[in-house]
């Protein structure tokens, strides 16, 4: 498609695959509350990350396929209001096997992370697929957060101008080590 999304659209579609991705790990540091208060072995709650992450390569596999044959927009809002139905569902589970059920369906409903991806690539301009698909698989408004705005032909730091002090290579401060090969001046 060469249609251009609108303006920070890639940006939410950033937000909304890191904010979907983290309902995978949200639950681990809690594990051994959650067993408590359920009152199993930590081994059976140890098995949520595990349905989390079996049913993310399930949604990577059976769902992401289908960005290609149905409206994203649809399929991505079919897929988070899933996502909010089986949170719901986790936060009020009473039984262990309920709570693995529920894990393994916001795992899969997490390939929304990768159909972004793929929906950001689609919407990109000619040649900028790339960077669209860096862009939400990052999180970074900016793939070069190391650039002025107002100097465009800025380079990445070296490790001698990055930490003062440091130098990559005992040639790293010749004038041949630069990337134009004259002398930096700081």
């Amino acid at each position: 498609m060469s249609r251009t999304p609108p303006r920070g659209g890639t940006l939410l579609l950033a937000a909304t695959a890191g904010t979907v991705i983290a309902n995978n790990y949200a639950v681990q540091p809690a594990l051994t509350a959650v067993a408590a208060e359920l009152d199993v072995p930590l081994p059976v709650i140890g098995l949520v990350p595990t349905a989390a992450l079996a049913g993310c390569m399930t949604g990577f596999a059976l769902l992401l396929p289908l960005t290609d044959h149905l409206a994203p927009n649809r399929l991505v809002t079919a897929q988070l209001t899933a996502l909010s139905a089986a949170l719901a569902l986790a936060a009020t589970a009473r039984d262990p096997y309920v709570l693995l059920a529920a894990y393994l369906l916001v795992g899969a409903a997490a390939g929304v992370a990768a159909q972004a991806s793929n929906i950001a690539d689609r919407h990109a301009r000619p040649g900028r697929g790339g960077t669209g698909v860096a862009l939400v698989a990052s999180g970074s408004p900016s793939p070069w957060p190391w650039r002025s705005r107002r100097t465009p032909s800025a380079r990445p730091p070296s490790a001698s101008t990055a930490w003062p002090g440091c130098s990559a290579s005992p040639r790293s401060r010749s004038p041949a080590a630069s990337p134009t090969g004259t002398a930096r001046t700081r």
